[in-house]
């Protein structure tokens, strides 16, 4: 890593496998997960990577969701970790149970389109897109105050895409598209992309992103 002290290592992580399989699930499965699923733990087989993150981190930012305060417990076992947070601007986009229509709903990768389509669009009324820009700039700014250079962030998939465009991709939320959103590829649970930052003023596009998907 730079010895610049604007730079900093950052790894936006998804959390692990959880015991619900969103894949793979019933309708009205699916949109209480979307809608509601705060308290869905950890499965026992999280297929978190410990060997492809840093062997030291400074700090660990996690959603408040059970699902990512127990990554972030699972990466306290496995990794050397300054401070562990937690952060409610991390987590999952909340949606309404309408946000898919039972008769529309096949699948999450046969919906995934559409939901992205009425977020973007702002027919999301649990939280418009651009409530979710606003956590975004909350955790720029968040970055921007600390002084630690080595942090994980996990969240969860829908968040990451916005992660992704800003942080990693350097897109302003006035010139993010619906092609952008819906271009981005995934982040499998457990997974995460790397980026090092250098944050300097805020009148500037302050971003410089080398990224690593793994």
């Amino acid at each position: 890593m730079s010895n610049d002290s604007r730079v900093k290592h950052i790894w936006f992580m998804r959390h692990g496998q959880t015991i619900f399989d969103l894949e793979n699930c019933s309708y009205d499965d699916f949109v209480e997960a979307l809608s509601n699923g705060y308290q869905t733990p950890l499965h026992e087989d999280h297929g978190i990577d410990f060997e492809s993150l840093p062997q030291n981190v400074e700090l660990i930012c996690c959603s408040p969701a059970r699902r990512a305060e127990e990554t972030a417990e699972k990466l306290q076992e496995h990794l050397k970790v300054g401070l562990v947070e937690k952060m409610k601007f991390l987590r999952e986009v909340k949606f309404d149970k309408d946000i898919i229509r039972r008769h529309e709903y096949k699948s999450l990768k046969d919906s995934r389109r559409d939901i992205l389509t009425r977020w973007f669009t702002n027919e999301n009324k649990s939280e418009s897109f651009q409530k979710s820009m606003a956590r975004v700039r909350r955790i720029e700014k968040f970055l921007k105050n600390r002084q630690e250079k080595s942090i994980i962030f996990v969240t969860h998939g829908w968040f990451l895409r916005l992660m992704q465009l800003y942080f990693v991709q350097d897109k302003r939320e006035e010139d993010i598209t619906l092609f952008d959103l819906l271009d981005v590829e995934p982040i499998k649970l457990g997974q995460f992309v790397e980026a090092k930052l250098k944050l300097e003023s805020s009148e500037s596009n302050n971003h410089v992103a080398e990224v690593i998907v793994c």
